[in-house]
């Protein structure tokens, strides 16, 4: 069975979509303020991020099963890719998009760090496996 079947994958990409819908009474639980301004960039990030929730989820079980295969080469490499383009992200955005670049500097990275486990872990779970002597 694939890790991206079964039922828990449904149950997180819900909780992503009831984070976006409910971001506002969150943000507002989170913060003892209650300047607007405040509030509506906090809703503003937490519903870019929600949006991406999904390819966090699928980073952790990917380096997590890569770490379990023992590769732990990979996992670390994508920690540095994410934060290479979240640096990139947080560079070179704002001039065009502003302060969403901030928002999705994570959200991005997660992905990037995503596909390249993936595409890690669809490689070696396609070679043959070696038995122990």
């Amino acid at each position: 069975m694939d890790m991206t079947e079964g039922r828990i994958m449904p149950q997180l990409i819900r909780f992503a979509i009831l984070a976006a819908i409910f971001a506002h009474p969150l943000i507002a639980l989170l913060i003892a303020e209650s300047d607007p301004e405040i509030i509506r960039v906090g809703v503003i990030a937490l519903r870019v991020m929600a949006l991406f929730l999904p390819a966090l989820y699928l980073l952790c079980i990917y380096r997590a099963s890569l770490q379990s295969m023992g590769d732990a080469l990979t996992p670390m490499l994508s920690g540095f890719a994410e934060l290479a383009l979240r640096i990139a992200c947080v560079a070179a955005l704002p001039p065009f998009i502003g302060v969403v670049a901030a928002y999705l500097a994570d959200s991005l990275g997660w992905v990037a760090a995503m596909l390249l486990l993936m595409t890690v872990y669809s490689h070696q779970k396609s070679r043959p496996s070696r038995q122990a002597i």
